[in-house]
């Protein structure tokens, strides 16, 4: 059934084969003129959409209660009661030492199990009721990146610089499989017909909702590993970038992933995944010019050119996969950041700068981006504050932010972030400790306050399952790690 959120009423509806006897229906996405579905036994079904009118949601205007119940029930939030789920010292393994590898952390919802990376180049694993699980030395090597998979909530990747990627399924709680290249160890990956043997340098990571994880290397190249069929993928020559790759994304889909990654002054994305290679473009994208004061703008077409060249520090797809926001500086300048939001046109083929927001002295530098659907929420930091500012897409619509003065701020923003379900989180530095506050979209409405032990150094918020809240895991900057049912 095809139902309209506006109107409130089912506007078509589309028959599906019977499915076999025990197969289920898994997951449903839609393109703008077919539906696939998903079956417990593998298969995709994909049916023609009934010709229907388009309704740009972000133009709808509704009366002030069904606002107000929609944002709720889309967000899943309310005011909040924070109850601490697990705590791990510096002391019991969360170790943070001054002029080393920070602590790197992260947190598993589906499994209650706390994976860090400590100053020692030790990866612990606790479970819930804080028994040590897995304690393995890894090589003394900066750790990129530290995950669980938003699939399942079950496979862990550790990306370090010049010595490859660690994975460890939890569910097994087997042995760690380092993937050093195409090699393998462990005997975890099948190697695609066209991959090369080669090492892996490691700068940046993600996961795709699809349990697709793609890597980027030094040498500007990338690999995917596929958790579910264990098959491992490397750039072609379109895909290949020729710096070293500094953030990457996917777009949100189970059947149609797209991978956006980033280098020097280049953005590549690309149309699909075809067996062992990515079909890419090279897009060279080139920072508008800077306008004084912090402010949000739309830009007419494309941006000029910026000859110093840019690094890309983040990028994100919005919840559509139409729009691309970066967060990204001269290479002359790297502390002059600002972002800018991209719409992404002609099937991956071009990418039209479309506005931009640059930070100021009273209101800070951006230094993290994230989307809540077509909301993009913008992190901003100065020596002492920091602020919130949400910007949409299209403009016209009201863009809260918060503090309404950014000097308002109870301390120097270390950290932002924000659950796909609408819940914001920032956290401050507090003198010796800190403090995290939660905040509602799409107003920015306050909704509870944690005060933490030391200053925090990075936060991840997770969506809630079936049977749980939000959670919410704090690392701190001389060691340990908070976990938290908000």
């Amino acid at each position: 059934a095809l139902w309209d959120p506006v109107g409130k009423r089912t506007v078509q509806e589309v028959d599906l084969p019977k499915a076999p006897k025990d197969v289920r229906l898994t997951a449903l996405e839609h393109t703008p003129d077919l539906l696939l579905v998903s079956r417990s036994d593998g298969s995709v079904l994909s049916q023609p959409l009934p010709l229907l009118e388009y309704v740009d949601h972000q133009r709808v205007v509704v009366g002030d209660a069904d606002a107000a119940a929609s944002e709720e029930a889309a967000a899943g939030v309310g005011p909040v009661q924070p109850t601490l789920l697990l705590e791990v010292s510096a002391a019991e393994g969360a170790s943070s030492r001054p002029n080393m590898t920070p602590l790197a952390h992260c947190y598993s919802p589906t499994l209650r199990k706390l994976a860090v990376v400590n100053s020692d180049s030790k990866l612990l694993v606790f479970g819930a009721d804080k028994a040590v699980l897995l304690q393995n030395p890894l090589p003394l090597a900066a750790c990129v990146y530290l995950r669980f998979d938003p699939r399942s909530g079950k496979n862990l990747a550790v990306a370090l610089r010049g010595s490859g990627v660690a994975l460890w399924n939890g569910e097994t709680s087997g042995n760690l499989n380092m993937w050093t290249g195409m090699t393998r160890e462990g005997g975890l990956f099948k190697r695609a017909s066209s991959a090369k043997q080669k090492e892996f340098d490691p700068t940046t990571a993600c996961w795709s909702m699809a349990g697709q994880l793609a890597v980027g290397m030094q040498d500007g190249s990338f690999a995917v590993w596929d958790s579910v069929s264990s098959q491992v993928s490397t750039s072609g020559r379109s895909g290949k970038h020729s710096s070293p790759v500094t953030a990457g994304d996917w777009r949100t889909s189970l059947f149609a992933p797209a991978l956006a990654l980033a280098s020097t002054s280049t953005i590549k994305v690309s149309r699909g995944f075809e067996a062992a290679e990515w079909g890419s473009t090279a897009l060279k994208l080139k920072l508008p010019k800077r306008s004084a004061g912090g402010s949000m703008k739309s830009l007419p077409g494309r941006a000029k050119a910026d000859v110093e060249g840019l690094h890309f520090s983040a990028l994100k797809f919005s919840g559509g996969g139409r729009h691309l926001a970066v967060l990204a500086a001269p290479t002359s300048a790297p502390r002059l950041t600002q972002v800018i939001l991209y719409e992404i046109q002609a099937e991956s083929e071009a990418l039209v700068a479309s506005r931009e927001y640059v930070g100021d002295g009273v209101g800070g530098a951006p230094f993290e981006v994230c989307w809540s659907g077509e909301l993009l929420v913008i992190f901003s930091r100065t020596d002492s504050g920091g602020s919130i500012r949400t910007i949409r897409s299209m403009p016209g619509a009201v863009e809260p932010s918060w503090p309404p003065d950014p000097r308002d701020a109870p301390g120097r923003m270390t950290c932002g972030g924000l659950s796909p379900r609408g819940l914001v989180a920032a956290a401050f530095a507090c003198g010796e400790r800190g403090a995290v506050l939660l905040f509602g979209l799409p107003a920015l409405e306050p909704l509870g306050k944690i005060s933490t032990p030391g200053v925090p150094s990075d936060l991840q918020l997770h969506a809630p399952t079936e049977a749980s809240r939000h959670t919410l895991s704090v690392a701190f900057d001389g060691g340990g790690v908070q976990v938290w049912e908000v």
